[in-house]
This record gives C-alpha cells, structure tokens and sequence, in this order.
C-alpha cells in the first residue's frame, strides 16, 4: 500500500491538471481579494466568509474534472493493468486512489485559503479581516469532511473505467447536480427564516438541508444554525459511494 501511495503522490505531482487547479485556485483567490479591497474602499465587509471560504461553493467542479482526468490517466496508460498484474490488491489500488485524490483537492483548498488570508491581511488589514470572519474552524472542519465526500463520489465514477472525457462529463453533471440543489435549499431555508413551512415539499428540503454536503458547509459559512451531525451525514455518504466503488472495481475485468 506504501509504495503504492508514494507512486501516485509522484504521479499528482507531475499531473497537468493538478496544476491547473493550483494556479486556478490562487487567481481566482487573487480575484476575490482585489474585489473586497475595492469595496472595503466604500463599504464595510460585513462577513469575510463570502470572500475566504468562497470555493467551498463550486470545489466540487473542480474535484470532478481532476479526479477524472487523474484516474482516466491510469487507465489510459495502463497503469492499473500494471499495479495489478505486479500483485498489487484491487481494494489498496483503489483505496490508493481515493487516497491522493483526497489529498489533493486539500492541497487545492488551502492554497486558496492560504492566498486570500496573504493577501486580505495585506490589502485589507488584519483587524477588518479577522473581525469580520466566522466560526472559521467549524467551516474547515465541514470542508474537510465535504471534500471527501465529493472524492468519494467521483472516485467511484472515474474507477468504474471509459475514457476520461467521458467520465469528466459524468463527474461534472453530478457536481452541477449537487451545486443547483444547494442553491435552491439555501435560498429556501433563507426566505423560510426560523418557521419552515409544514407542506411534505418543505420536509423534503429540509431533509436535503441536512444532506447535501455543500449545503451544511454553506449553513457555517453564511452564519446559519447547523447541527453536529454533518460530518457524520457526510461520513455515511462516503462509506456508502466508497463501498459501492469497490464493489463495482472488484468485479471489473481488466484489459
């Protein structure tokens, strides 16, 4: 499993796509950056969430092209065949793959964080930024567990195997999918206020509230009231896309 690890950490590493995140990831940081100096100009940020945790929104687009890409790159050069035919387990192949990919849209979050934190200290001061900051240790906490649900979905996409383009198609969908039903519950539960509405519609966005993995990071980020059994809604989901990946990788035949 180690060496496995170390040869697709050095695979990551070298992959095109992965660096294309990065560089996306710190000028799009850049971006939102510029724009709060700008207004913090004539206006006073009210919550420097919007701004430092804002990729939280659409991470998960990003996640879906890089986990294809990466793992199609695998079948595309034949790499599993290889591990496999070495005597690698098809269970530590996988595991190995959710691993880095896990690993490396973490890699992507900070270097979006740690660009806006640089730069809004720098341009917007340390007192205006910290002050106006939320619960940012809960909001990370729920992205790590948000993260890993994401991966764990497209993950078990991208190893069931076909082209790259394909399965970046298939992924992408899903996160458009995941990030349209975010937006509607948002938008619910703000106008609902502290009186949700009784109608079975209601009930279902509610239920949705608690287990779209964009939303209950979105519930920190934005101040609303969430409960602490987010990330352990987050960890069934990810056991469950993990358990039906292996299932399908396990009974896949390798040419």
């Amino acid at each position: 499993m180690s060496r496995l690890l170390y040869a697709d950490f050095a695979r990551l590493w070298k992959s095109k796509i992965f660096w294309i995140m990065e560089i996306f990831m710190a000028v799009y940081a850049g971006a939102l950056c510029i724009n709060a100096w700008q207004t913090s100009r004539n206006h006073a940020i009210d919550s420097w969430n919007l701004y430092f945790f804002n990729e939280l929104l659409f991470v998960q687009l990003i996640l879906a092209v890089l986990v294809s890409f990466y793992i199609g790159a695998e079948y595309g050069e034949g790499t599993i065949r290889n591990k496999l035919a070495v005597g690698h387990l098809r269970i530590h192949v996988y595991l190995s793959n959710l691993i880095v990919s896990y690993a490396a849209g973490i890699i992507g979050v900070c270097t979006f964080n740690v660009v806006s934190l640089a730069l809004g200290l720098t341009l917007i001061g340390a007192e205006q930024t910290i002050a106006n900051m939320w619960i940012p240790m809960q909001v990370i906490w729920l992205s790590l567990f948000m993260i890993m649900t994401y991966v764990s979905l497209f993950v078990m996409v991208s190893m069931a195997g076909g082209s790259k383009a394909g399965k970046a198609v298939v992924n992408l969908i899903l996160g458009i999918a995941f990030l349209m039903a975010t937006l509607v519950v948002q938008l619910a539960v703000v106008s609902w206020g502290d009186y949700p509405p009784s109608q079975p519609g209601a009930r279902l966005c509610l239920l949705a509230d608690t287990w779209l993995p964009s939303n209950q990071v979105m519930d920190a980020v934005t101040g609303l009231e969430y409960s602490r059994m987010y990330p352990v809604h987050m960890l069934v989901l990810t056991v469950f896309f993990t358990g039906i990946g292996m299932y399908a990788f396990s009974r896949k035949e390798i040419s």
